[in-house]
């Protein structure tokens, strides 16, 4: 409102004034542009605590906080103080060998980056919390607990496999 009032008043200063220039045709009387400037002045004297504003309030019950992660068991952590194997997502493992004797069985696991890391059973491994719970002879499971964005307790498992001979080069 207040900008379609500032317009039309430098509308009406800039065609009002006479420029210099001699107009030869009749005057017409102007009283469009004397209503005009009235409701000016009548915008311009109502007080503004009287103008009414429309209020919205947001009532957030029974909708989901858009504002928390999708996934609250996600703990933010600084990638510096971070193990390796637990910045890497535990799809992104690649499998290399498995190893047993006394001590149970062992993996050894491959990142993205090229770099292979030993683990055992009980290993933390991913950005969610996932711990590797079973290492058989050829295959590796890895477990994630998570709780999704309606509030379910889910367990994502991830298994690993080694390569058959034919598969290595």
């Amino acid at each position: 409102m207040r900008s379609r009032t500032a317009a039309l008043l430098i509308w009406i200063l800039l065609f009002s004034c006479n420029r210099g220039e001699v107009n030869t045709s009749p005057q017409t009387p102007t009283l469009p542009k004397k209503t005009e400037d009235k409701k000016v002045v009548q915008a311009q004297s109502l007080p503004e605590d009287k103008v009414p504003e429309a209020v919205y309030t947001y009532n957030p019950e029974g909708k989901r906080d858009p504002f928390k992660p999708a996934i609250s068991n996600e703990v933010k952590k600084e990638l510096l103080k971070v193990p390796p194997l637990q910045r890497v997502e535990p799809k992104n493992l690649k499998l290399l060998g498995i190893a047993w004797g006394w001590f149970g069985y062992g993996a050894m696991v491959q990142t993205p980056d090229g770099k292979a890391y030993p683990i055992r059973v009980g290993t933390q491994v991913g950005p969610r919390n996932g711990s590797v719970k079973a290492i058989g002879e050829r295959s590796l499971t890895i477990e994630e607990r998570y709780t999704d964005i309606y509030g379910e307790k889910k367990i994502n498992k991830v298994s690993l496999e080694l390569p058959l001979r034919e598969e290595v080069q």
